[in-house]
C-alpha cells in the first residue's frame, strides 16, 4: 500500500527491497530478466503479498490496484564474467538496486485496475407458469443482463 513501504531496518515489514522482490514459497516472485536495455519487458503480477512475507492472497477482478516496481543492475555478474576486465575495473559487493525513492517516483501514478474476464454464473431460484407465460426467477453473481428463451 502506498505508504507502508520503508527502508530502514530490512528485518521489519513491508522493506521496500524484500516486498517487491516477493517470495518463492508464497507465489509472489514477479520479475522479468532484462538482457538488453531500453527493451520492453513484460511482468504478470496476478497476486498480493503480504506485509508480513507469509502469506498472499489472489488479485480480484475490477479492482485497481498501485503498481511498484523494483530493479537492480546485473553490474557484478556482468562485469566479473568480461575478459578482458577493464582496467577501470573495481569490485563492488553486489548489484545495485534502487532506491526508495525511485521506487516510489516510478510508482503508477493512478491505479491499474484488473479486467473481469469471466462470464456470471446464473442460478435459478424459481418458475413459475400460466396458460401462455413462462417466468423464469433468477440471480447473477455479478452486475449484468440475463436473457431468457423458450425453445
Amino acid at each position: 500500500k502506498d505508504g507502508d513501504l520503508q527502508d530502514a531496518n530490512s528485518a521489519s515489514a513491508c522493506h521496500y527491497e524484500l516486498y517487491l522482490k516477493g517470495s518463492a514459497a508464497q507465489s509472489t516472485v514477479f520479475r522479468a530478466d532484462v538482457h538488453e536495455a531500453y527493451r520492453d519487458v513484460d511482468v504478470e503480477v496476478n497476486k498480493l503479498f503480504g506485509k508480513d512475507y507469509n502469506s498472499n492472497e489472489d488479485l480480484l477482478q475490477e479492482t485497481g490496484y498501485k503498481i511498484f516496481c523494483f530493479a537492480e543492475d546485473d553490474w557484478r555478474l556482468a562485469s566479473d564474467a568480461a575478459s578482458p576486465r577493464s582496467p577501470n575495473y573495481a569490485n563492488v559487493a553486489g548489484p545495485r538496486p534502487s532506491t526508495l525513492l525511485a521506487v516510489e517516483d516510478f510508482a503508477t501514478d493512478s491505479e491499474v485496475t484488473t479486467l473481469d474476464l469471466t462470464p456470471p454464473v446464473v442460478t435459478i431460484t424459481g418458475d413459475a407458469s400460466t396458460e401462455t407465460t413462462i417466468t423464469i426467477t433468477l440471480t447473477l453473481s455479478e452486475v449484468g443482463t440475463a436473457w431468457c428463451r423458450a425453445v
